[in-house]
């Protein structure tokens, strides 16, 4: 049994935790925030989009990943105290990432401020590519997740590009 103790250098529970935080930090700002519906049925009749249920399930994953990884890091699994300053930027780019890419969501849907959720989408994949640099040389699992999240938000931000183009 010693043998396993030590097998995951994760604590999964705080992953778990973390994840299910902003998952439903996302779905507040999904409630209190204008419904999708309008905006991507008009704009998918011009543009051709994805169909939006498929959009809204890789978007709450992405933030389950997000938190997931900020729960990893704020549970000190990357490393020791050393590591901490490491931790600390990865954290804050991340969580920067996380917020530009929340405040993207009432812009484009609500106000409907094409090119300013578009800046902001262009935010969060930077924010989020630096996170995944500073992890890379500490952790490389954490810093995949993090570069996988910022492809999420290039697809994004592809995908809006084209929207804003076909209109």
């Amino acid at each position: 049994m010693g043998m396993f103790r030590n097998r995951f250098r994760y604590d999964l529970g705080a992953a778990i935790v973390g994840g299910g935080a902003c998952a439903l930090f996302a779905v507040a700002v999904r409630l209190f925030s204008a419904s999708p519906y309008y905006v991507w049925q008009m704009m998918s009749a011009v543009c051709n989009l994805p169909p939006l249920w498929l959009s809204s399930v890789l978007w709450l994953a992405v933030k389950f990943l997000i938190g997931a990884v900020l729960g990893c890091i704020l549970s000190g699994g990357i490393g020791g105290a050393a590591r901490s300053c490491v931790r600390y930027r990865a954290g804050i780019y991340l969580v920067l990432s996380l917020t530009a890419a929340l405040m993207w969501y009432p812009l484009l849907f609500g106000a409907r401020a094409l090119v300013f959720s578009l800046l902001l989408m262009a935010a969060a994949c930077v924010l989020a590519i630096l996170c995944g640099l500073f992890l890379w040389r500490e952790d490389g699992v954490l810093a995949l997740v993090s570069f996988i999240v910022a492809v999420w938000y290039v697809a994004v931000f592809l995908i809006q590009l084209n929207v804003v183009f076909c209109i």
